[in-house]
C-alpha cells in the first residue's frame, strides 16, 4: 500500500507539473488570484508561449533539429 500511495503522488506530481492544466493548478494552489484572473493569465500565455518558444527554438541549431526535426537544407551546386 505504501509503494502504490508513493508511486501515485510522485506521478501526479510529475504529471501535474507539465501543461496548462498544471499551470492551473499550481495558480489555484500557490496564489491569491481570484478565478477570473487565473484564466485571464492562462489564456494570454496558451496563446503567447507557444509562437514565442517555436521562434526562440528555431533559431538554435541543436534544439531546432531535437524538438522540431527540422533541418536545414544544403543547396547543391550544380
Amino acid at each position: 500500500m505504501l509503494f502504490s500511495q508513493l508511486f501515485a503522488e510522485c506521478f501526479l506530481h510529475y504529471r501535474g507539473a507539465r501543461g496548462v492544466a498544471g499551470n492551473g493548478y499550481m495558480m489555484k494552489d500557490y496564489t491569491q488570484l481570484p478565478p477570473v484572473a487565473m484564466c485571464l493569465v492562462l489564456t494570454v500565455a496558451v496563446f503567447v508561449l507557444p509562437p514565442c518558444l517555436y521562434e526562440v527554438l528555431r533559431r538554435i541549431p541543436v534544439a531546432r533539429w531535437r524538438v522540431l526535426g527540422i533541418t536545414k537544407r544544403k543547396e547543391r551546386k550544380l
